[in-house]
């Protein structure tokens, strides 16, 4: 009964739209967002961060200079300082007839909060699913959660007592938890700005940033960062640590089968699982190393890949649903190689020992220390994988370039052919 209804959502999804569909039309999919399950809007919620704040660029004029400090003789205390913050939704006021929410601001003088954060400010959500900030007596729309794809826009932005021009690129992370990312560029003199909400918790990670040789080996010239600790949404306490995993993580695309390799251990495809002496690929850790003369330049590291004696080939953020009922356009070449770089959300194409080709999509990555704010792989040793994958025992259509097609006839054999013992209910 499972792989029965397993089947049928699948025809349902991929052939009610007709065998017809060009692959052309695999698009990244639009997703209606609902803005209030990003920027959780009542009197009560609220937020705790871990505030940090580095300045080594005082004295080279707005925005790092500290206020009442000639250049040069702010002390360390005020250069580099480490809080606890608590931001909450104190009360609602109308004005001109809308309804604001107005988040209390910090309980010490200093550091500054990051400008563009809604810490002091008064906000609402309007029609358009803007998240506005009322500011000097004048509505400023700040982040668009009205469109469903990624996107960029630009939009004024408060910024100290004034404001400024700045850049929004948004990006939209179809996680276990979702969440929305807004990168601003050309805001102020900062190199870096970003600030990140949460689905079902709010705002996460915001930051400004500034990079320079002045600071010779410290990690940054210049930084505001906030981190989030913990939120109370509707009375419940959410703590940041035990639901990140949710928000780093995709989701299996629950089509095809599930597989999981550690590292150093690899994946047969006709046996279905791990296998010492014929794994079709394996996850390692490929070392780099680098001879630069950058004092403080790391000269080495880590990073995963998935290595194949008999082929690979990385298709990237391709749409594995369409790809499983279509198979590979002709257009798009297989350069199968022996190795390719590890990327969470993208679809491998592996050859198999007995000339077949299975397709996965890699939908989590376990990392032994999560980064919090790294959001590249590169760098980082991974400790485990899981990935959703189908495999077609033909093989190659047409040499090396294309994967050949299943029909919903061939795919249903497929899932029967590779769950003998699948028992049902």
């Amino acid at each position: 009964m499972r792989l029965l209804m397993l089947l049928l959502v699948f025809q349902a999804g991929y052939t009610a739209a007709g065998a017809d569909r060009e692959i052309e039309d695999a698009a990244p999919i639009e997703i209606e967002l609902n803005p209030l399950d990003y920027v959780p809007l009542a009197v009560g919620n609220r937020w705790t961060y871990e505030h940090y704040y580095e300045n080594y660029l005082h004295g080279a004029g707005d925005p790092f200079d500290i206020p009442g400090y000639p250049p040069g003789s702010p002390p360390d205390s005020l250069r580099l300082v480490e809080k606890i913050v608590t931001i909450e939704i104190t009360h609602t006021e109308v004005i001109d007839g809308f309804e604001y929410f107005v988040f209390s601001d910090a309980d010490y003088a200093w550091p500054p909060l990051p400008d563009f954060f809604w810490g002091g400010k008064k906000v609402r959500l309007s029609d358009e699913g803007f998240l506005v900030f009322r500011w000097n007596g004048q509505d400023i729309p700040v982040y668009d959660f009205g469109h469903p794809s990624e996107y960029g826009y630009t939009s004024t932005l408060p910024i100290g007592s004034g404001t400024t021009e700045a850049h929004l690129d948004r990006f939209y992370g179809q996680y276990r938890r979702s969440r929305i990312h807004f990168s601003l560029s050309r805001y102020s003199l900062y190199q870096g700005a970003e600030i990140i909400f949460l689905q079902e918790y709010g705002v996460g990670q915001t930051y400004i940033e500034y990079y320079s040789s002045l600071s010779a080996c410290a990690p940054f010239a210049f930084l505001n960062e906030l981190m989030p600790i913990s939120a109370t949404i509707a009375g419940e306490e959410i703590v940041y640590e035990q639901v990140y995993l949710s928000y780093q993580s995709l989701a299996s695309t629950g089509l095809g089968q599930v597989g999981q390799v550690q590292m150093e251990e690899g994946f047969d495809f006709s046996e279905e699982k791990h296998s010492e002496s014929s794994n079709d690929f394996e996850l390692v850790s490929q070392y780099w190393g680098w001879s630069g003369k950058a004092a403080c330049a790391p000269t080495s590291g880590s990073y995963p890949v998935l290595s194949s004696e008999t082929g690979i080939a990385d298709l990237g953020k391709m749409d594995f649903g369409l790809l499983i009922a279509q198979g590979v356009p002709p257009d798009v070449r297989l350069d199968f190689g022996t190795e390719v770089t590890l990327w969470e959300g993208h679809t491998y194409a592996v050859r198999s020992r007995e000339g077949g080709v299975a397709l996965l999509y890699i939908f989590d990555v376990e990392f032994p220390k999560k980064d919090y704010r790294a959001e590249l792989i590169l760098y980082r040793s991974a400790e485990n994988i899981k990935f959703d994958w189908v495999y077609y025992p033909d093989g190659l259509l047409d040499g090396d370039t294309s994967v050949q097609p299943t029909s919903w006839g061939h795919l249903k054999q497929l899932f029967l052919q590779h769950s003998p013992n699948r028992p049902e209910e």
